[in-house]
C-alpha cells in the first residue's frame, strides 16, 4: 500500500508539473506572438510616416515648380501690380483649375508684400484679411521658399508651399499654394489597414467664426479635444483612448483588433495642436495566433494526458513488480557506465585532436596538474616535462604578451567569471619557434570562492594570424587611407594614414590624438566637427548624409589640405572599416568652376548672382560682430561717352581697369559686384555713416587721379545708404540708387549718402 500511495503522489505531483509547464509554455508563447504583432504594428506605422513624409516633401517640390511658373507669367504680375482683381481672377482661374484637376490643389493665393490677401482664386469674395500663418512669415523673413504642414480652422491638414514674388529684382507680393492631404492620409489607411483620427485641442477654436463653431458641435469630442478628422467612425472606444494619457493600447473595435498609437498633432511651426490616434488593424495576425495557441494546446493537452494515462499504467506496474525496480537500477547502472565511457572517449579527443587539454594550478608559473598527449604537437615538450614541473606554462608564452595574459586573468579573477577567452597570444616552443594561440580557460573554484585551479584548452590558430598579417600588408599597399575604428578611438591604420599624417605608428599617433577627426578643416564646403553637436559620433552622424556629403578635408604633414570622400563599411558590431580617397583634383575643379559661375566674365567683379545668394549671409555676420551693411552704387560718369567717341572695346577696358582701382584701394572686407553697364554695387562692413562716407571719398579721390590707358582721366558718382533692420534688400538698393541720382545731376565726381 505505501508503495501504490507513493506512486499515485508522484503521479499527481507529475500531472500538476505538467501542467504547469504546459501552461508556461502557451503563456510564453502567447507573450512571444503577442510582441511579434506589436513589432510588426510599430514597422507598419512607422512605414506610414516614411511614406506620408516622402509623399509631403515630393508634393512640395511640385507645387515649388508650380510657383515658380506662375511668377513668370506677364500678366498675372500686371495684374497683380495694377491693383486689378478681376482681371487677375480671369487670368488665374484657369490655371488653378488645371491644378486642381491635375493635382488636387485647393488653395491659391495671391498676397502683398505686407501680408494682405489679395485674391484667393479658390474662393474669390474672400480677400483683404492678412496672412498670419506661419508659412508665410517664415517665406517673408527668409525671403525664399518656405513650405510646411498647416492645421487650418477649417479643420484641414494642409500642404502650403510661399514663395516670394520677384519681377525685376523687387518682391512684388507673395504667391501661394496649399494642397488638403486627406487623400493620401485616406489611401495610406486603406493600404496599410490603419485608421487615423485627428484630435485637435478645442482652445484653438475659441475665437473661430460661428460656422466653425457649429460645424464643431457636430464632430465626436473629449474632454479637450475635436475629432476633426476619421478615416473610421469614432466610437466611445476611440474617444476614451484619446481622452486617456496611455501612448499606445490594444484596441477591439466593430469586433476588429487593433493597436492603437497617441503621437502628438503639430504644424510646421511645432506648435502642438492636440493628438493623432493611429490604430493598426492586427485582426488577421492576432486570429492566426489564438487559432494555433487553441490548437497546440488541445494538441498537447490530449498528448500529455495520454502520456500520463500510460506514465500510471507503467508506475503501477512497477509497484506490483520489485524485480522491475532491481532492473530499474541494473539499467541507472548501465547508463552511469556509458556516461563514463562517453567523457572517456571526450578526453581520447584531447589526446588525439587539435586541442590541448590543460588543468592548470592557480599559482604564479601556472605549474600543470594534467596535460593532453598532444601537447608535444603544439609546444614540442614531453607530457612528462610538465607533470614533474620541468616546464612551467608562464615559462611558455612570449615575453611581450605575457603581462597582456596576466592582466587578463587578474581582471577576469576580479569580476568573478566564470568562462573566459583570452585575446589571441604568442607561445615559444622547445625548438624557440614562435605560435599563436586561442586559450578558453574555466576557473574552478572551492566552498569559499577562491580559485583553485584553472581547466581550459589552448587551440594553434598559427595559419589564421598569418592570414591576418599578409591583410594587413595587403591593406597597406592601397593608396586611400584605410582605418578602423569605432568613431572615437582608432583601432588599426594603415601605411597610407602614417606616411600622410607624419607618424610612425599608430602608438605614436596616439600620444597626440585619439581620433582622426581632430583633423578636420573647418570649412562649410566640407563635413567638419563644428556641424555636430559635442556629444555626438562624428562616424554615426556622416553615415547618415547622403554619399555626395561625405567629404572632409584634413591637414597633411606638409601643411596642405585635400579632400577625401569617406566611405564606411561595417566590420563588427562595434567597429567600422573607414576609407578616405582622395579627390583633391576634383574638388579643386568644381570650386574653379564655382568661382567661374559667380563672377562676372569681363571685369572678374562678382555678378548678380553672387549678391543674391550671399547678400543675407553678409548682413548676418555684420550685425553679429556689431557691424553695419553699408550699400554703395558706383557708376562711371560719361561712359556712354567713351562706348561712342572710342568705341565698346575701350569701353570694356575702361571698366576692366575701372574694377582693378576699386579693388586695389578699398577695404579688405568690401565686396565689389557688377550691376549692370558701368555700375557696380560695393557692399561694405563699417561702424557709422561717417566711416562710410570717409571710405567711398577716398575711393572717388583714387578714380579722379588715376590715368586710364586710352581715355585719360575719368570720374565716377557714389550713391550710398546703410542698410536698416527688416527692410528688404530692394528698399536698400532704392535709397543707394536715390543717392546717385542726387550725385549726378548735383555735378557728378561726389559722394551723397542718403
Amino acid at each position: 500500500m505505501v508503495q501504490t500511495n507513493i506512486g499515485k503522489h508522484f503521479y499527481f505531483i507529475s500531472f500538476v508539473t505538467i501542467m504547469l509547464l504546459i501552461g508556461i509554455i502557451i503563456s510564453s508563447n502567447y507573450i512571444s506572438q503577442k510582441f511579434a504583432i506589436e513589432s510588426s504594428a510599430s514597422a507598419k506605422l512607422s512605414n506610414y510616416h516614411d511614406r506620408f513624409e516622402s509623399y509631403t516633401f515630393e508634393q512640395s517640390q511640385t507645387l515649388q515648380s508650380y510657383l515658380k511658373l506662375l511668377s513668370q507669367r506677364e500678366e498675372l504680375s500686371t495684374a497683380f501690380s495694377n491693383d486689378d482683381k478681376k482681371a487677375l481672377y480671369e487670368n488665374a482661374k484657369s490655371i488653378y483649375s488645371f491644378l486642381n484637376t491635375r493635382n488636387d490643389i485647393t488653395h491659391f493665393y495671391f498676397i502683398k508684400p505686407d501680408g494682405k490677401i489679395f485674391l484667393r482664386v479658390h474662393d474669390y469674395p474672400r480677400d483683404s484679411d492678412i496672412v498670419e500663418r506661419y508659412t508665410f512669415i517664415k517665406a517673408k523673413q527668409t525671403q525664399d521658399v518656405y513650405w510646411g504642414l498647416e492645421f487650418g480652422l477649417k479643420m484641414n491638414y494642409t500642404l502650403r508651399v510661399v514663395m516670394p514674388w520677384v519681377v525685376d529684382g523687387k518682391v512684388i507680393g507673395y504667391l501661394e499654394l496649399g494642397k488638403e492631404i486627406d487623400k493620401i492620409l485616406e489611401s495610406l489607411s486603406a493600404n496599410l489597414q490603419i485608421e487615423i483620427y485627428f484630435a485637435a485641442n478645442k482652445s484653438l477654436y475659441e475665437n473661430t467664426p460661428d460656422f466653425v463653431k457649429n460645424k464643431l458641435k457636430n464632430l465626436p469630442q473629449t474632454k479637450q479635444h475635436y475629432v476633426v478628422y476619421e478615416t473610421q467612425g469614432a466610437d466611445k472606444v476611440v474617444l476614451d483612448f484619446l481622452n486617456a494619457n496611455e501612448t499606445n493600447k490594444w484596441i477591439k473595435l466593430l469586433d476588429q483588433e487593433y493597436i492603437g498609437y497617441v503621437k502628438p498633432l503639430s504644424d510646421v511651426s511645432g506648435t502642438k495642436l492636440g493628438k493623432i490616434a493611429y490604430l493598426v488593424n492586427v485582426s488577421k495576425s492576432f486570429d492566426v495566433v489564438k487559432s494555433f495557441l487553441l490548437n497546440f494546446s488541445t494538441l498537447i493537452l490530449v498528448s500529455t494526458l495520454f502520456v500520463l494515462l500510460l506514465s500510471y499504467l507503467y508506475i503501477n506496474k512497477q509497484e506490483r513488480k520489485l524485480n522491475d525496480i532491481l532492473k530499474a537500477l541494473h539499467n541507472e547502472k548501465e547508463i552511469v557506465n556509458d556516461q563514463y565511457t562517453q567523457i572517456s572517449s571526450l578526453l581520447s579527443l584531447f589526446e588525439k585532436g587539435d586541442s590541448v587539454l590543460f588543468k592548470w594550478n592557480n599559482d604564479e608559473q601556472w605549474s600543470i596538474n594534467y596535460v593532453s598527449s598532444n601537447v608535444q604537437n603544439l609546444l614540442g615538450y614531453a607530457k612528462e616535462e610538465f607533470l614533474n614541473n620541468s616546464v612551467l606554462y608562464a615559462q611558455c608564452i612570449h615575453n611581450e604578451d605575457l603581462p597582456n595574459v596576466i592582466e587578463e586573468v587578474r581582471n577576469m579573477e576580479h569580476h568573478k567569471k566564470d568562462f573566459y577567452k583570452h585575446n589571441p597570444y604568442r607561445v615559444l616552443t622547445k625548438e624557440g619557434e614562435i605560435k599563436w594561440v586561442l586559450d578558453y580557460t574555466v576557473p574552478v573554484r572551492n566552498k569559499k570562492g577562491l580559485t583553485t585551479h584553472y581547466l581550459g584548452y589552448l587551440i594553434d590558430i598559427t595559419s589564421h594570424e598569418n592570414v591576418l598579417l599578409n591583410l594587413e600588408k595587403f591593406i597597406d599597399t592601397q593608396d586611400n587611407i584605410v582605418i578602423l575604428t569605432n568613431g572615437e578611438e582608432i583601432n588599426f591604420a594603415n601605411k597610407r594614414f602614417f606616411t600622410f599624417l607624419g607618424y610612425k605608428n599608430l602608438e605614436h599617433f596616439k600620444q597626440h590624438h585619439h581620433c582622426i577627426c581632430e583633423y578636420f578643416i573647418e570649412n562649410d564646403r566640407f563635413f567638419h566637427l563644428a556641424k555636430i553637436q559635442k556629444d555626438e559620433n562624428w562616424l554615426k552622424v556622416i553615415k547618415t548624409l547622403p554619399h555626395s556629403e561625405r567629404i572632409v578635408s584634413i591637414m597633411g604633414r606638409e601643411f596642405i589640405p585635400h579632400a577625401f570622400s569617406v566611405s564606411i563599411n561595417e566590420f563588427s558590431q562595434d567597429l567600422m572599416i573607414v576609407s578616405f580617397a582622395d579627390i583633391s583634383q576634383t574638388i579643386l575643379e568644381y570650386i574653379q568652376l564655382e568661382e567661374k559661375s559667380q563672377h562676372d566674365k569681363l571685369t572678374k567683379a562678382y555678378n548678380r548672382e553672387y549678391f543674391e545668394q550671399n547678400f543675407a549671409r553678409y548682413l548676418y555676420e555684420y550685425n553679429q560682430n556689431s557691424f553695419h551693411l553699408g550699400l554703395a552704387i558706383l557708376d562711371i560718369d560719361h561712359f556712354k561717352l567713351v562706348n561712342d567717341t572710342h568705341g565698346h572695346d575701350v569701353g570694356d577696358s575702361v571698366l576692366i581697369e575701372f574694377v582693378e582701382i576699386i579693388q586695389k584701394h578699398s577695404r579688405q572686407d568690401d565686396i565689389l559686384i557688377r550691376w549692370g553697364g558701368e555700375e557696380f554695387i560695393l557692399l561694405m562692413k563699417i561702424k557709422n555713416e561717417n566711416d562710410l562716407f570717409k571710405a567711398l571719398d577716398h575711393l572717388r579721390t583714387v578714380v579722379e587721379e588715376y590715368q586710364f590707358k586710352i581715355v585719360g582721366t575719368k570720374t565716377c558718382s557714389i550713391g550710398a545708404t546703410m542698410h536698416h533692420k527688416e527692410e528688404f534688400v530692394e528698399e536698400t538698393i532704392k535709397r543707394a540708387d536715390e543717392a546717385l541720382y542726387e550725385a549726378k545731376n548735383s555735378g557728378r565726381n561726389r559722394v551723397i549718402i542718403n
